[in-house]
């Protein structure tokens, strides 16, 4: 039986990432009160998807392999770090968008950690 810890360690990223992944979609809704016309407000919309369509598949990814999941949360975090300097956004910009996907990948390597710490007899 797991251990409630591992249990926590499993599922809080992952709860995460869907919460993180539905809320980038609610944002991405704000285009249909822009007032553009239908197809240019869908033509927005879509395009304010792709973020999440990227955040869905490496999801897919660390749910099943963590360690490169983790990874790749993080480093689309430092990414969008970069990306967030070089465009001169607010430091808050930083802890609403970049932080999230950066913590959602140090838990999910967290858990890869505890999960093979057992095994190699630590």
């Amino acid at each position: 039986m797991k251990k409630p810890i591992e249990r926590l360690l499993f599922w809080i990223p992952r709860l995460l990432g869907i919460l993180e992944i539905l809320f980038i979609s609610l944002l991405a809704l704000n285009t249909f009160n822009q007032g553009y016309t239908f197809w240019r407000a869908l033509t927005a919309f879509a395009i304010r998807m792709v973020p999440v369509l990227i955040l869905m598949a490496v999801l897919a990814i660390a749910w099943r392999r963590e360690i490169i999941g983790g990874l790749l949360f993080i480093a689309l975090g430092v990414l969008l770090i970069a990306r967030i300097i070089l465009g001169r956004f607010s430091l808050a910009s930083i802890f609403t968008a970049a932080f999230p996907l950066i913590l959602l990948g140090s838990l999910f390597l967290a858990h890869w950690v505890y999960r093979i710490k057992p095994q190699q007899g630590c």
